[in-house]
């Protein structure tokens, strides 16, 4: 019985480009996603020697930048080589602080590599001065007094010591770790100490984050955990820690793997069709190329939908250059996991002499800003960062918006400008900036003010949103009379700020002065942000890091590629033109897709990056870690 050919339609024909190209032909059962999937190949084929010395291993290098700005631990060790100028390997040996530099009860020193064995029989003697004859029993502490490796004197007595094996310990490496008592003589004595061995021995004071890369190297962990980790140190807020603490635990890097191990199963499909599609003898399977087809659709969908896009067009179509690049449409600019991990940015604006930077002190709890009378006294943004909720909140202090005369002739430059300077000018257009850029905004109005004053603060006149609160300060300077409630307060300036897109602000009137109205406007707030960013105990963000989207970004720049090919083949196939049979070149639409997968595969490592990405990622981590 004769085999039937699918479809033109639904199984593209091979270009005279892929039909030339010659694959290796493989039995139609290895076709399969289980078996195609692309196994992570660990840069180290070899388990580490227990010996004094091992084989190198490839070259560490590192930069100096860094991606997120957590704590700067300095140290001090002219034997430490700087990773971003020297190549070394991981037969070195490292030590560092892994606790605070200040006085504490206990301080740890954390040692990784070959010559760990040699740093315990040097510096962990017996009461006689005599080197134990074996190392601790893996992952028991055990207590040992601590000596200078060459005069033998006593550093600290009674240190609590516990050996770790290799592929059992934080850097899958031998390691050592010192927990001493920790007063800074004690801490700086043993660190001079480590610090003596010759440099045949190759031990020396590690770089920042060098452990947490040697973990990554060593396949302990994938970048994005070591992302989350560094996260989860630099957590501010619990929601912070949350979001940072589902990145450590590998969450976020099991839902990048799945999205790649899709891209390579389309790929295998596609790859399948080069190999068997142009043999007439061999018909492919009619629903190989649709079910190809679905797998790129839905992982454009889930993409886009992570990256805030709009799913029928670009967001960004719409957008001005500075409307696309920092416009309040957040979700084209940020994902909410990267807001809750960088701080949720809230503007507060409005006239001159609103009580903006009171309402600031007010919040932050302090005189973070310098009050006045006179009007214009803000002339550049002013952030603060608060907790709010458990939130974290960088709010926003900008200059008084107000409008700039046109001036009639005669009139001098000073007089045309209504008594504005350039200073003031340049700090009312960084403030529309910063309320265009902002995630919430809120606008802070004298209740006694004139229409007029405040109709520069329109929405359409420099932003498409309303604000997201409205706060009507200086009631104190009110006639005296029976406060309005919330609900049932109407004020004239609120017919300035029609809602545009079904969005009901929340107006508050009361005075920063005697604090009136100021804990039910902090109480909205902090359920207006509940509200829009609180995420499930289920939910793993995907998006947490910039580097994320960027790379995100890439890999739809690549489905969206090999869409092209697939919609202009149909578009041929549809027409009756001559020459036009709807042929797909799908050597090319597979390595749009081979490309996609390598983009995703960044994120966790899986793909190799470069080294000067590497250490961009591992210098910002402190020292011990």
């Amino acid at each position: 019985m004769a085999t039937r050919r699918p479809s033109t339609r639904a199984i593209p024909r091979l270009s005279n480009r892929a039909s030339s190209w010659q694959a290796p032909t493989l039995p139609p059962l290895f076709l399969t996603p289980a078996l195609l999937q692309i196994q992570r190949v660990p840069r180290q084929q070899r388990l580490l020697s227990d010996s004094f010395s091992s084989t190198p291993f490839p070259p560490l290098t590192s930069l100096s930048s860094s991606i997120l700005p957590l704590r700067n631990v300095s140290t001090s060790s002219s034997s430490a080589p700087d990773l971003t100028t020297t190549t070394t390997s991981h037969n070195d040996t490292i030590f560092a602080l892994a606790t605070g530099t200040g006085p504490a009860g206990v301080a740890i020193i954390r040692i990784s590599g070959p010559s760990v064995p040699l740093i315990y029989h040097s510096m962990c003697l017996t009461t006689s001065l005599v080197p134990y004859t074996h190392l601790p029993p893996p992952h028991k502490l055990v207590l040992r007094n601590i000596h200078h490796p060459h005069t033998h004197e006593l550093l600290d007595a009674s240190s609590a010591v516990i050996h770790f094996p290799p592929f059992a310990s934080y850097t899958n490496e031998r390691s050592l770790e010192l927990h001493i008592h920790g007063g800074a003589s004690t801490i700086s004595d043993i660190l001079s100490a480590l610090s003596s061995f010759s440099a045949q021995e190759r031990v020396r004071m590690a770089e920042p984050g060098e452990f947490t890369r040697r973990a990554f190297e060593n396949g302990r962990m994938d970048l994005s955990s070591a992302e989350g980790l560094q996260a989860l140190i630099g957590a501010e807020t619990s929601v912070q820690r949350q979001v940072a603490l589902q990145g450590a635990r590998g969450l976020q890097g099991e839902r990048f793997e799945v999205l790649r191990r899709e891209l390579v199963d389309a790929m295998t499909g596609v790859e399948a069709m080069i190999d068997f599609g142009g043999q007439e003898e061999d018909a492919v399977d009619e629903g190989t190329w649709e079910r190809v087809l679905g797998i790129v659709e839905g992982l454009k969908v889930l993409i886009r939908s992570e990256l805030g896009l709009d799913s029928t067009k670009d967001s960004s179509s719409k957008l001005n250059p500075e409307q696309a690049d920092g416009g309040r449409e957040k979700t084209t600019t940020r994902h909410v996991g990267e807001i809750l991990t960088t701080g949720i940015r809230l503007a507060i604006y409005g006239p001159p002499n609103a009580g903006k930077s009171s309402l600031l002190n007010r919040l932050a709890d302090r005189k973070a800003a310098i009050v006045s009378d006179i009007p214009g006294t803000t002339r550049d943004v002013l952030q603060v960062h608060l907790d709010l909720a458990g939130y974290k909140v960088i709010v926003y202090d900008t200059a008084g918006i107000r409008d700039q005369p046109s001036g009639v002739v005669g009139e001098t430059k000073s007089e045309k400008s209504g008594g504005m300077d350039e200073i003031e000018k340049i700090g009312i257009e960084r403030a529309r900036d910063v309320v265009a850029a902002s995630d919430l905004a809120l606008l802070v109005v004298p209740s006694n003010a004139d229409i007029g004053e405040v109709e520069i603060l329109r929405p359409d006149s420099y932003t498409e949103e309303d604000p997201d609160l409205v706060f009507y300060n200086k009631s104190d300077l009110l006639p005296h009379s029976p406060i309005p409630t919330t609900t049932s307060f109407v004020n004239p300036i609120s017919n300035l700020l029609p809602s545009q897109k079904g969005k009901q602000q929340k107006s508050f009137q009361g005075s920063v002065k005697t604090n009136q109205g100021i804990p039910q406007l902090i109480s909205s707030l902090a359920h207006l942000i509940s509200n829009k960013y609180a995420l499930s105990s289920t939910e793993t963000p995907l998006i947490t890091h910039s580097r994320h989207r960027s790379h995100l970004l890439q890999c739809l720049h690549h489905i969206k590629a090999f869409q092209r090919f697939t919609k202009t083949a149909n578009a041929d196939a549809d027409a009756d033109a001559p020459g036009q049979d709807g042929e797909v070149d799908l050597v090319l639409a597979a390595e749009e897709l081979r490309y996609a997968a390598k983009a995703v595969g960044k994120l966790t490592g899986k793909d190799v990056c470069p080294d000067e990405v590497l250490g961009s990622i591992f210098a910002s981590f402190c020292i011990g870690k």
